[in-house]
């Protein structure tokens, strides 16, 4: 039987020391009943000023892709490169369901699943700040009583954010390390027929995180097409 594309994905993640200041937050709030669309909120302890560069991009910069930033409650055109005061910043992100369009994974496009997680990437949509300042990105499902999932934005000579949150088939803990399962379509994947392949495939996963060369790795995909 053909499974979705996106059958799970593993994220993978190591733990780290606390930073002596706390990190600057990018808050993305998604929601269940409209998982299409999160906001994505920088929240400061009073209004600011606060610089911003363009956002990495993995085509030509264009009005297309350009973000609609709202500086506390006012959208601000030609953003990029000046100081705003600002105490609140927002702007909002989108996702594509893999089951309704056909989509690769090398394309680090952000995806949601109707199980009830995100996935997304710097691409486009995070813009950096013209600062020293530690940032995070933290994801965040609307009316949870979850804690933030939350992950150091790379710096632009690094490989780009992919962040993952929301609910999880299961996580598994060895060492210091943790691995998050987020599954697509668990009805499908779930009849006894497909076991098998399910397994198949989370072997890979764990033989995986035991060769050198994927040690740093903070995701990784499994599935088949």
């Amino acid at each position: 039987m053909r499974l979705s594309l996106f059958s799970f994905m593993a994220a993978l993640s190591a733990t780290s020391a606390f930073a002596q200041t706390p990190p600057l937050q990018i808050i993305i709030e998604a929601d269940k009943i409209h998982p299409e669309v999160a906001t994505a909120t920088i929240t400061l302890p009073a209004e600011q000023e606060i610089t911003l560069l363009a956002s990495r991009t993995q085509s030509q910069p264009s009005d297309t892709n350009a973000l609609q930033l709202i500086c506390d409650g006012v959208e601000v055109l030609e953003p990029y490169g000046r100081a705003l005061a600002c105490r609140k910043l927002q702007w909002n992100v989108t996702f594509q369901n893999p089951r309704e369009t056909p989509l690769a994974v090398a394309n680090q496009q952000n995806l949601y699943s109707p199980q009830g997680w995100w996935s997304i990437t710097e691409w486009d949509d995070i813009p950096r700040l013209e600062s020293n300042s530690t940032v995070e990105v933290c994801g965040k499902v609307q009316g949870a009583e979850t804690t933030l999932k939350c992950a150091a934005l790379p710096t632009a000579n690094e490989p780009p954010l992919i962040l993952s949150w929301g609910d999880a088939a299961k996580t598994l803990r060895t060492n210091q390390t943790t691995l998050t399962l987020y599954k697509d379509d668990p009805t499908e994947a779930l009849k006894a027929d497909n076991l098998p392949a399910l397994q198949n495939n989370l072997s890979i996963c764990k033989a995986s995180l035991a060769l050198r060369r994927y040690r740093n790795r903070t995701l990784i995909w499994c599935g088949w097409p």
